[in-house]
This record gives C-alpha cells, sequence and structure tokens, in this order.
C-alpha cells in the first residue's frame, strides 16, 4: 500500500510537471508556425514574382508555346485569352497583358516591377517598346504552383 501511494505521488508529479512543460511548448509552436506562415508568405511572393517574370520574358514579349504553361490558368482566363485571339487557328491572346501599342520609341521590353496588392492580386509594371504599362493578376498557390484566376 504504501509503494502504491509513493508511486502514485511520483505519477501526479510528473503530470503536473509536464503540464507546466506542455504550455511552454504550445507557446513555442505558435511562434514557431507564425515564423513559418511568414516566411511561406514571403516565398509565395517569390513564386508569384518568378512565374510573372517568366510569363511576360517567355510568352508575352517572345513567343513560346503557350500551351506549355496554361496549366498555370483558370479555364476562364483561358477562354477570354483565346475569344480574343483573332488569327486563324487556336492561340491565345498573350498581347491582352501588353500596352497594345504596335511601335513604340524603343525595341526594350522588360518587367520592371511586381508588387503586391491586396486580395491576391499582383501588379506587374513594365515596359512594352519603349511604353510603359501596368496588368493585374489574380493568383493563387495551388500545391505551390501559381494558378492565375484573372486578370485586368
Amino acid at each position: 500500500m504504501k509503494k502504491a501511494f509513493i508511486l502514485s505521488l511520483v505519477l501526479t508529479g510528473i503530470l503536473f510537471s509536464c503540464s507546466g512543460k506542455s504550455g511552454k511548448t504550445e507557446e513555442q509552436q505558435i511562434v514557431t508556425e507564425d515564423t513559418i506562415t511568414v516566411n511561406n508568405k514571403e516565398d509565395n511572393e517569390i513564386v508569384v514574382k518568378n512565374f510573372l517574370t517568366t510569363l511576360y520574358s517567355d510568352y508575352v514579349f517572345q513567343y513560346h508555346d503557350f500551351s506549355l504553361i496554361q496549366n498555370h490558368f483558370s479555364e476562364q482566363v483561358l477562354h477570354r485569352l483565346r475569344q480574343e485571339y483573332d488569327y486563324d487557328g487556336e492561340g491565345y491572346a498573350v498581347w491582352l497583358f501588353r500596352t497594345g501599342a504596335q511601335d513604340g520609341p524603343s525595341d526594350v521590353s522588360k518587367v520592371n516591377t511586381i508588387t503586391p496588392e491586396p486580395d491576391g492580386w499582383y501588379a506587374v509594371h513594365y515596359t512594352d517598346m519603349g511604353i510603359k504599362g501596368t496588368c493585374h493578376f489574380l493568383i493563387q498557390l495551388r500545391d505551390g504552383e501559381p494558378f492565375v484566376q484573372d486578370f485586368k
């Protein structure tokens, strides 16, 4: 009986000491999760900016087969790009991401900056043949990959 009583005291002491540490562990986990969330937000922004830079350099300012990246666009956006394509055959009107100018004062076409905006929108500020322009994209990450839901 005496051994059982001592054993129960020891177990109670262990439980109390563990419950005290539990609070600190949870607090540490919360801080860690917050840090991870901030890092993920910054990482997500980098992923989106890299995608938009590549979109412009490889598909908007130069012609590469857009079907290689079409899985990064919603069906609504793809439909709009196909509808606006006014040449024979099938294609995508990626020029909707540009200024619309036929010629410009120079041959410089490049992305200048990409800035995040509220509610998942990103503004791409670019120079299109020497003419400054901006296009806005609504982007969500899906399995770590950028997915364009809308643009204006």
